[in-house]
């Protein structure tokens, strides 16, 4: 399996908007569901950030977001990268809390 993410810049990202594709279904899926594809969402209640609503200890456990304290304070590509990292660990399982949002 060779999966391959697209560099965005955030600059070229409109706040509120869907960034870089990821390239897999699911993960696009649960973006939209997770923030609507804003990037920079952070949910009152968990502290959860980004477009895929990650809880600040499982950021902070990916490689791909070295450099970035949260979620939110990162660009598209690097929120996309993580998510990738996530999915290729763990699968859905982390967005299960979610899945009848984006579960086919």
């Amino acid at each position: 399996l060779r999966i391959v993410l697209r560099q965005t810049f955030l600059w070229q990202v409109p706040r509120g908007q869907q960034a870089a594709d990821t390239g897999i279904p699911v993960l696009e899926a649960i973006k939209q569901c997770e923030s609507g594809g804003d990037y920079t969402a952070v949910n009152a209640s968990s502290g959860a950030s980004g477009a895929y609503q990650f809880l600040t200890s499982t950021w902070q456990s990916l490689s791909a977001s070295a450099g970035y304290d949260t979620a939110k304070s990162a660009p598209a590509s690097v929120q996309d990268a993580a998510a990738l990292e996530l999915y290729n660990q763990a699968g859905t399982s982390p967005w299960a809390a979610s899945s009848s949002c984006w579960a086919t």
